[in-house]
């Protein structure tokens, strides 16, 4: 496979939408980052690590997922709607490591970027941080790696999405639903008499990624069960996911 990786890793890595895309993420990022931790607060000058690092590793990890899933679902999307992609399967027609190698492809640039910018997220988070709890550090470090493994998920869910609906606008398309599903399930919580209480992954994801407590002031401590559980519902999703569109890549046609 290491011989279709070179090949798929280069048209992902050339491609404008990657680095305009990419250069978005990466200045927004930095410009609220700056914004959180500069801004006055005239009532409580001190920032607590363990309130103000979650913040920070929330915010690389949407930032960069957000980008690592656009331009994995464009990469695909473009392919199938060029035909580059069934041109490439005529010299190269074993579909699954054609498959393999593009999720690769497309894995292993959002495992860089992300680890560079949640290792950013958390050295901002120190120096702007008046207190530093050891226990919040570890934290940190930990939900740093945990950051990483969601933004490559995410990469490799835009990719199969965008491959299953054939278009890129097809998963971003499924992006913004799953957005108005949890948007509506907020509001109806609300609203609703009596206890009614959405679960659905956006939770599983948030207890793998933000997963606390605090016994101390400024502590922040982790259930690994907990963390256990939810990593494994959501990454087994995940496989299912890959599985599946890797049987439809298959056994498909493509133009």
């Amino acid at each position: 496979m290491s011989s279709l990786l070179v090949p798929e890793l280069h048209r992902y890595l050339t491609r404008r939408t990657t680095w305009i895309s990419g250069i978005a993420a990466v200045s927004l990022l930095a410009i609220v980052s700056l914004f959180m931790g500069l801004q006055p607060n005239s009532y409580n000058p001190e920032i607590e690590l363990s309130f103000f690092g979650p913040g920070m590793i929330v915010l690389a990890a949407a930032l960069v997922g957000a980008w690592s899933y656009f331009t994995s679902a464009s990469v695909i999307g473009s392919e199938q709607s060029s035909g580059a992609l069934g041109t490439w399967l005529t010299f190269n027609p074993q579909r699954w490591r054609v498959y393999l190698a593009k999720l690769a492809s497309v894995a292993l640039p959002a495992a860089a970027v992300s680890t560079v910018a949640m290792g950013a997220a958390i050295a901002w988070s120190l120096i702007v941080s008046t207190h530093s709890h050891p226990s919040a550090v570890a934290w940190m470090l930990a939900a740093g790696v945990r950051g990483v493994l969601v933004v490559v998920s995410v990469a490799v869910l835009g990719f199969v999405i965008a491959l299953v609906t054939r278009s890129t606008l097809g998963a971003l398309g499924v992006l913004v639903g799953w957005l108005v599903l949890v948007v509506l399930q907020a509001f109806f919580s609300t609203v609703a008499i009596g206890h009614w209480e959405w679960i659905g992954l956006e939770r599983v994801l948030g207890e793998f990624l933000l997963n606390s407590h605090s016994t101390v002031h400024g502590a922040l401590h982790a259930d690994p069960a907990v963390i256990a559980g939810a990593g494994l519902l959501w990454f087994g999703v995940i496989a299912l996911v890959v599985v599946l569109g890797g049987a439809l890549f298959a056994g498909r046609d493509v133009d």
